[in-house]
This record gives C-alpha cells, sequence and structure tokens, in this order.
C-alpha cells in the first residue's frame, strides 16, 4: 500500500480524483434513477395529507389532508384548480378513468366532483368515516369504510346497489383489478377480491398475508398481475394468476403506509412511518430495495406520474414533494470487441438530446468533482458515503482505491449507519469476482468486518445482509473451486500432448 509522506505538500489546486473505469455487466442500475431525483415543487396543507393520485393523463395531481383538499396542474407552475381549506375530514382521492370526475372519501360521504365544471354530488350511506373509493366505471363505484362494509353504488340515480359484510374490522384501501372488479384491504389482515355484476354477497378470493397484522394499504399492479399489500412494515407481493405469494420483505422499520409502482422503470416504491421512500424490485421470489430517500417527516402518501416522470410524496406534517425524475444512463459493456471502455446506454422511454456516452460522462464529471473536493478537504468518511449513494461504479471504485492509496481507508469506514455498509458489502460482493478489483475489495471487507463485527449482533437489518452476503461469497467460491478443477484438467492434457 502507497501513502502519502507526512511532510510531503500536496497541490490541491492541481490534484484530479484519478478515475478508475470498472467494467460492468450488461445490465442497467436501477438505483441511479431514483438517486438522481430531485424534489421541484412543495406545497404545505393543512392536517395530515392522507391521499395523493395523478389523474389518468398526467395533467393534474389531486392531494387530500384532514382539512384541505388541493388539485394541482401538472407542471405545478401552471397553477391549482382547487386550493381549499376545509373543516370535514378527506381520506382519499381519484379520478375516473376520462379524468372529468374525482371521486373523495369524506367523513361519512363519497364526494363526487368536477375538476372542470360546477358539478358535484355526494352520497352517503355509510355509518362510520369512508376510508377509501374508486370508480369501477363511468357509472358506478365502490367505497370502504370503518363501519367494516363495502358498498356498491350508481352514480345516475346515487342508489346504494350491493353492501360486502364479510370484513370484520374496518376497510382502510381498495384497488381497482378490472373494470367491475376491486380489492380491498382491512385490518382483519385479510385482501378481498370483489366482483360487482356478481353482488358483495361474498368475494370472488381472500389473500392472507402471513404477516398476522392489519392491512394498510393495498395496490394492485396490471401489468404484472400483482397485488401487493403492506402489514405493518412488511410488504407482500401476491401473484393474482395464481393467488400465492411471490415475495415478501421487510425494506422498513416502522409501518408501511403508502405504496406506488413506476411501469417504465419496474420499480415498486413505499413509504412509511420511519420517514423513508423505498425504491425496490421483484426479482424471482426476492423483493430487494435498489434506493431509499430519507423524507423530513413520516411518508403518508405516495403517487407516481403515469409517465414516471415524477413523483409525489405527501408526509404527516400536511408537506407535499413532487420530485423530478430525470433521464439517466447506465454503463454496460460495450458490443464492440476493439473499443474496451463502456458505453452508457439510455433507459427505456428516455429523451436523448446529448449522446448516451456525453451524458454520462458529464454525470460522472460532476460526481467526481464531489468527491474531489470532500478529499481536498480531508472528509475521506463523507466522500466514501457521497461515492457509495452515487450508485456509479466508477466513482466507488476511484474512491476505495484513493482511500486505500491515502492509508485512510479504516477512517473512511468508521462510522456509518447499516445501511451505508450494507450499501457497501451488497457492492463488494457483485464484484469480488472480477480479477482486477479482488485485492482492493478483499482488504475493504477486511476492514468493515473489523469495524462492524459487533454490530451484527444489535441489527437484525445488518445480520440478515451478511447472511446474504455470505451465501453469495460461497457461491462465488465454489463457481472457483469448480474453474480450478477445470484447469487442472486442462493442464494434464496439454502437459500430455507436450509429451507425444
Amino acid at each position: 500500500m502507497i501513502t502519502p509522506k507526512r511532510n510531503q505538500k500536496m497541490d490541491h489546486r492541481s490534484w484530479q480524483l484519478p478515475v478508475k473505469r470498472v467494467a460492468t455487466r450488461e445490465k442497467i442500475d436501477r438505483s441511479v434513477v431514483w438517486n438522481n431525483t430531485h424534489v421541484c415543487y412543495e406545497h404545505s396543507l393543512f392536517g395530515q395529507v392522507n391521499s395523493i393520485h395523478y389523474n389518468h393523463s398526467g395533467s393534474q395531481l389531486g392531494c387530500v389532508s384532514t382539512n384541505h383538499v388541493l388539485l394541482m396542474r401538472v407542471p405545478q407552475s401552471e397553477g391549482a384548480v382547487w386550493n381549499e381549506q376545509t373543516n370535514r375530514r378527506s381520506h382519499s382521492i381519484r379520478f375516473r378513468s376520462d379524468d372529468k370526475l374525482t371521486i373523495q372519501a369524506v367523513e361519512l360521504r363519497v364526494v363526487l366532483r368536477s375538476p372542470d365544471t360546477a358539478f358535484e354530488r355526494q352520497v352517503q350511506g355509510h355509518t362510520r368515516d369512508v376510508r377509501d373509493a374508486l370508480f369501477l366505471d363511468r357509472q358506478t363505484f365502490a367505497s370502504g369504510s370503518d363501519d367494516n362494509t363495502v358498498r356498491l353504488w350508481d352514480m345516475t340515480n346515487q342508489a346504494e346497489l350491493a353492501i360486502g359484510r364479510q370484513h370484520t374490522d374496518y376497510v382502510r384501501s381498495l384497488a381497482l383489478h378490472s373494470e367491475g372488479c376491486f380489492y380491498s384491504g382491512s385490518y382483519d389482515h385479510t385482501v378481498m377480491l370483489w366482483d360487482a355484476r356478481a353482488g358483495l354477497e361474498a368475494p370472488m378470493a381472500t389473500l392472507r398475508p402471513a404477516v398476522d397484522a392489519p392491512i394498510e394499504q393495498i395496490l394492485f399492479v396490471p401489468e404484472r398481475s400483482w397485488m401487493v399489500s403492506s402489514s405493518a412494515d412488511v410488504i407482500t407481493v401476491y401473484d393474482t394468476r395464481s393467488s400465492h405469494v411471490l415475495a415478501q420483505g421487510s425494506l422498513h422499520t416502522k409501518a408501511v403506509t403508502a405504496l406506488t409502482y413506476s411501469t417504465q422503470h419496474q420499480a415498486l416504491v413505499t413509504g412509511g412511518l420511519d420517514h423513508r421512500v423505498v425504491f425496490s424490485t421483484v426479482e424471482g421470489n426476492t423483493l430487494t430495495g435498489v434506493a431509499s430517500k430519507k423524507m423530513p417527516f413520516a411518508v403518508t402518501a405516495l403517487a407516481m406520474h403515469p409517465d414516471s416522470t415524477e413523483y409525489a410524496v405527501g408526509m404527516g406534517n400536511g408537506l407535499v414533494q413532487v420530485s423530478k425524475v430525470e433521464p439517466v444512463f447506465a454503463a454496460v459493456k460495450s458490443a464492440s470487441k476493439d473499443d474496451e471502455e463502456e458505453a452508457p446506454i439510455a433507459l427505456p422511454g428516455d429523451e436523448v438530446k446529448q449522446s448516451a456516452a456525453e451524458r454520462y460522462e458529464d454525470m460522472l464529471k460532476r460526481k467526481i468533482g464531489t468527491i474531489r473536493q470532500l478529499f481536498v478537504v480531508y472528509q475521506y468518511h463523507k466522500a466514501l458515503k457521497s461515492a457509495l449513494y452515487s450508485r456509479i461504479p466508477d466513482v466507488i471504485i476511484s474512491t476505495l482505491e484513493e482511500l486505500q492509496r491515502r492509508g485512510a481507508l479504516h477512517v473512511a469506514l468508521s462510522g456509518h449507519t447499516d445501511r451505508t455498509i450494507v450499501q457497501l458489502l451488497r457492492f463488494i460482493t457483485e464484484r469480488l469476482e472480477n480479477p482486477q478489483l479482488t485485492n482492493l475489495l478483499l482488504a475493504t471487507l477486511d476492514f468493515v468486518f473489523d469495524i462492524y463485527a459487533e454490530v451484527a449482533g444489535k441489527s437484525a437489518f445488518f445480520h440478515r445482509e451478511l447472511l446474504l452476503a455470505h451465501r453469495r461469497l460461497g457461491e462465488t467460491l465454489r463457481a472457483l473451486r469448480s474453474m480450478e478443477n477445470t484447469i487442472g484438467i486442462m493442464e494434464m492434457i496439454v502437459n500430455g500432448g507436450e509429451l507425444e
């Protein structure tokens, strides 16, 4: 290991952080999308934000809180359609498929309202607060309430068509499955599928999560045939074609209160009372977190724009934040054998004004510049953290190499949270088999184990990730041993051929 001499002065004006190019697999790193988002708009409502939804065209964003109703145009700079403070508790807001009507759950009533005209209708029949309501088609809608029932309504004559009484506790969330069919999630720990055409005497199917806890939120993802539910801090993903659990996991430390999905980036987005928004994917039977955003307050509502160009977060103090999702690029190996450098490619749906290589180089230059400034003032801890959360392999490896050269790897690795160290563990286990990086990554692992050995017994999250890393490294070691046996056989054949 080479370390700079203590009495040797460094010219910080001319010094540049060397960039190490890391060969990557032909795989888009979805975390880069979410780690490069930025807040573009904020608005404060009165009371806790209970529901946020974009309309189907993405031209409007509806938000309701305990004492406030806000309907904004998109982009938000174009102003609001409604911005009303009320003395009535509002619990949810959604849009009809043609975007000509909104449906709101307000105390004991369901309110139908037009964003373009003065049209407004109210229906009442529940005996306790209505928590959610949605359109099943252009004429009928459903509602779920704290009176333990789901109800079906006709919009034309405002008549109650049917009542479902199968739930035994509060009905807190509804999700549209298809025209005339919907799901309901309840505090009785069940998710039920209803078909309005068959009546509401009995559900078509009942899903029971393995977690014995109330259902806080549900979400149906038609593109994947998924039903997603949150119970306490556990997220369960069902395959609705078989009604079996596809994946289950805990990515939050407190209750998950909000769910949404990005179709373009194939990411499940969850929000919880732990002040975090987590972006995850389902690979095989595993729910894997790819990025996380820290919020100033507990997250109570989420919405993704239909084009995945922005997402909105509602919080317990009434704050609504809208974040822009910028087009970003992932570095992948060039298809050309002559060009050994990695060529970035655009994610699906991105509008490319610069070439992919130029966009990636611009982003890399910005990140490396930030890390360089931290090295200049000897902020090694912050430099490593900033590199890890950039999710760019070139930046992370360049930072680790410079820390090792300066003899500051141990200093930089100390004092991080378990989530930051898990981020580093995942990065190392995915690239440890790369011969160019093996020595550096093994040295980093040694320091991690030396510093954080005691944390494994105190953090269940860190312990679980250590087990996963142990399993992945074991698989890599077995593969290397098989290769060693193969090389031995090849040597015997080669040596035998030379003797003849």
